[in-house]
C-alpha cells in the first residue's frame, strides 16, 4: 500500500539530495522524515511529517543545547519577538525540566491542492533560514545572562553590517570604466 504522500516526500528528499528512510505509518496514515541537521554548527533535528488528512507539519529542532531554566523567560520573549517578524512557522521551548529545546514549527493544510516536492521544500526553508539567520542570539539568551534585547540588538547591528559589506561590494563594481 502506498500512502497519499509517499511519492511527494520522496520527491522532496530528491530535490533536497537527501537520502534518509522515510518511515511509513499505516496505522496513522502519515509519512514521516526524521533527520539530523547542521545549522550554522549547531546540530538538530528536522521532522515532516505528511498526512493523509493532507495536512502537513514541519519542524526544527537544535539538539546540541538546552535553555537553563534561569533563561526561561528571556528566551520566550526572544522567541516571541523573533516570531512575530516571521512570514511562517514560529519559534517556541518544548520539553521538560532537563531537556528544554527550541523548535520551530509550521503546519499546512494541502487541502485541495497537489504539493510537489518543491512545494514541500518552500514550506521546510523558512526555518531552515529563521534557525540560521537566529542561531546566535537564540545561543546567547539559552545558555548565558544575555536578555533577549540585548541578544536582538546584536543580530540586527550584525545584520546592518553585513548589509553595508555586501552594499559596499556591489557599488564598488560601479567605479569600473566599460570597456572599449
Amino acid at each position: 500500500m502506498t500512502l497519499k504522500y509517499e511519492d511527494t516526500m520522496k520527491d522532496f528528499m530528491e530535490f533536497r539530495e537527501w537520502n534518509d528512510e522515510l518511515i511509513l505509518d499505516e496505522e496513522d496514515g502519515k509519512v514521516v522524515l526524521s533527520t539530523g541537521v547542521n545549522i550554522k554548527k549547531q546540530s538538530g533535528g528536522a521532522i515532516i511529517e505528511a498526512r493523509n488528512d493532507d495536512i502537513f507539519e514541519f519542524y526544527f529542532y537544535y539538539s546540541n543545547f538546552t535553555v537553563k531554566e534561569s533563561n526561561l523567560d528571556q528566551m520566550e520573549i526572544l522567541l516571541s519577538t523573533i516570531s512575530r517578524k516571521l512570514m511562517i512557522g514560529c519559534l517556541e521551548v518544548v520539553g521538560d525540566v532537563d531537556d528544554r529545546r527550541v523548535r520551530w514549527r509550521h503546519r499546512v493544510d494541502f487541502e485541495g491542492a497537489s504539493p510537489t516536492g518543491v512545494t514541500v521544500s518552500r514550506n521546510f526553508q523558512p526555518g531552515w533560514s529563521t534557525l540560521e539567520s537566529y542561531i546566535n542570539p537564540i545561543v546567547a539568551v539559552a545558555l548565558t545572562k544575555q536578555s533577549a534585547a540585548d541578544a536582538l540588538s546584536e543580530h540586527e547591528a550584525e545584520v546592518e553590517k553585513a548589509r553595508a559589506a555586501e552594499n559596499s561590494s556591489a557599488n564598488a563594481g560601479d567605479d569600473v570604466p566599460d570597456e572599449l
